[in-house]
């Protein structure tokens, strides 16, 4: 995350913890269909989830 804000500062809508937090809340409240009614949520969950949800926190408004 430190290397892509150092080469792509210019692409993250939010630079500041309170922004970054901010957008992560709001892409995880509105996620809703990125999982069907018959996976749980839990058991779909791998890192490449928490990845994605760190990386959209720096540019999901």
């Amino acid at each position: 995350m430190i290397q892509d804000f150092k080469q792509n500062a210019n692409e993250w809508a939010n630079t500041n913890i309170e922004d970054y937090l901010h957008g992560i809340a709001s892409w995880v409240e509105d996620m809703d269909g990125l999982f069907t009614d018959s996976e749980d949520l839990a058991e779909g969950v791998d890192w490449r989830f928490v990845a994605t949800i760190l990386y959209t926190g720096s540019r999901y408004e």
